[in-house]
Parts: C-alpha cells; structure tokens; sequence
C-alpha cells in the first residue's frame, strides 16, 4: 500500500525518511522535535542542524537520522497560523511538496510525515489534513511507488481522521500515549511533565504553579521556544470545535465584553476559574484540559478539593458546567460562575 495513515510515534516508524517539523533557527523545539531529537541523539543530531543553520519556512533540510530507523530525518520549517490569510497554507503544502521532491531525489523507497504544524504552530488539525492530502495525492501522479505514512500520535487527531477515513491503523494504546505527550511530546521543549497534579494551589485562586517540572534544556533553547499564549490556543481550540463566537461564550457561561477582551488581547491573563470554564465548555481531553490551563499559569492541584471535583468530571468526559457548581456548593467552595 503505497499511502497509510497510521496512529503511531514517528520515531518508532521505519523509513527511509522521516519528516521533522523544525524550527527555522537550530533549537530544539517541543513536540515532534523534541521527541525525534531524543530519539536520534540530542546532542549529535542539534550539531548536524547547527551546520545547516536557519532553514526558511516551506524550504527543507536534511541530516542523518542517527538512531532513528531510517537514513534521513528532514527538517522543514513552518508557520504559525493567523488567519489563513497570511501565506500560512501555502507554506505547509510548501513543507509537504519539497520534503516529498527531496525524497524522490534522493531515491527513498519510503518517508513518514507528521501531521505537520499541528501543535505549536496552531494550525487547525483539519485544514492541515486537508493540506497533506491534496500535496501526497498531486505527488502521486508523478511519482506513484513512494510508500508514504502520514503518522498522527494525539487523541485528537486520530479521532479526526477516524471520522474522516474509517479504519486506521494504530500500533500505540492510550496508556503509552498519555505516557509520551505528558514526557517528550510536551509542548513545551526539554520540558517533562511528571505530575498532572501540581503540589500547591488555592481553590480558583490566583497562585500559579504550572507542574512539577524538570529542566533539561539548555536556557537557550527553553527561553527562544515560541509557546502559545492562553488566548492564541484558545482561539484555536474554539476554531476546532466549529463553535461560533456567540454559542462559545454562552456555553461557557461568560460575557460577551469579557470574551470581547480575551479576543483582542494575545497575552489576555483569565482567572484561574475563566481557563477552566472555557476548557470545560470545550470539552477538551484531561491533557488538553490541563495544557490550556497551563497557558494560563494554572493547575489542577492535589491541595485542592474544588481542583479535585474538576478532575473527576472532565476525566469522566461530564463537562456540565451547572452540575459540577452544584458539587462544588454541596462541599460549601467557590463556584465556577
């Protein structure tokens, strides 16, 4: 089968290449790259990038893969997403095309992609579906024996495609995945999330204490890492739920004048108990849940029993925001609203 999408870690693929969303500059991003620099060897991949330098966004580069199964990783930049008005999407295809041009040009039999520029660069998961399979199915007309995967590792991701393609492939469980996105896969680069609890907060109040964090990155690298801001994922989020504007903010029971300043602010600081309304009125997967309150600069914390009923409820996949008010009066704490 010359193309499958699979749900796997794409530093477990075997192929000739394997595809890295990079940075534009050599650092070691998260995600992706933070996952496939480990796997091949941080210290002797990050030297091999250093040769190359900046890469331009679309262009790509490629090293040896070290310790991966493979003979090349190719590291190609992207953008962030705005609007889809700014060069974004011709960029990504640019990613897709030139990494498949360079393999037919070196002669791979085989090359795995990520679904690219999907997680810090915030591109909206099926706008970016779409882009990679228009870019492999053009690159099929001229090229059809190149064995391509593309390879998605996040929940939601997978449950997207599965919408959209029926059976897919999956060689990872969902033990194993909350392990690796709460380790390598962290957003943040050379950050490794140990506890989804943080030890010290108070019920919704304003002290922060993002998680119990381990630094193994140089200051460099953690200090030039490009994270989203609350709002910037958010926004995201909300795009991705196909939610307009108005049934957004009334689902998370806030205003509109208070939604109006999240909106136009990119560096917006909500209350501990605004992040957790608007996780709750998303929906979102307990690791999503907890990333967005970290953008915030809040967590969920052992000390807290209001933390602890929110815990329950959205691991439980029961985002009612009314009833966990009622838990949360029955126990005599502060409500969400």
């Amino acid at each position: 089968m010359p193309f499958r999408i699979i749900r796997n870690d794409i530093t477990k693929v075997k192929a000739d290449a394997i595809v890295n969303t990079a940075n534009t500059d050599p650092v070691i991003g998260g995600g992706t790259d933070t996952a496939i620099y480990r796997k091949a060897g941080m210290d002797q991949l990050l030297e091999e990038r250093k040769k190359i330098g900046t890469i331009k966004p679309g262009n790509v580069v490629y090293t040896e893969a070290f310790n991966l199964d493979a003979k090349y990783i190719f590291h190609t930049a992207g953008t962030f997403w705005i609007d889809g008005k700014h060069g974004e999407i011709d960029i990504l295809r640019s990613c897709y095309s030139n990494s498949l041009k360079l393999a037919e040009d070196l002669k791979c039999k085989s090359i795995a992609f990520p679904l690219m520029a999907t997680g810090g660069y915030g591109f909206p998961r099926e706008r970016a579906l779409e882009i990679a399979i228009e870019e492999i199915s053009t690159f099929w007309l001229t090229n059809p024996t190149l064995k391509i995967d593309l390879v998605v590792f996040d929940e939601r991701s997978w449950l997207l495609l599965k919408e959209k393609f029926g059976s897919i492939q999956t060689f990872i469980d969902k033990r194993y995945v909350k392990q690796e996105i709460n380790s390598e896969y962290s957003q943040t680069s050379g950050v490794r999330k140990r506890n989804v609890y943080a030890e010290t907060d108070e019920d919704y109040g304003t002290s922060a204490k993002v998680t119990d964090l381990k630094i193994d990155a140089s200051f460099e690298e953690i200090v030039s890492h490009d994270y989203q801001t609350f709002q910037q994922k958010l926004l995201e989020y909300i795009d991705m739920s196909e939610l307009k504007d108005s049934e957004f903010y009334y689902k998370a029971h806030i205003t509109k004048q208070l939604f109006s300043q999240i909106r136009s602010n990119v560096h917006y600081k909500p209350k501990k108990k605004t992040a957790i309304i608007c996780g709750l009125a998303l929906e979102l997967e307990i690791d999503e849940f907890i990333d967005l309150l970290e953008r915030a600069g809040y967590a969920l914390t052992k000390a807290s029993k209001a933390d602890k009923i929110v815990w329950h409820y959205v691991t439980n996949h029961n985002f009612d925001i009314m009833e966990i008010n009622e838990q949360l009066s029955i126990q005599d704490l502060p409500l969400l609203y």
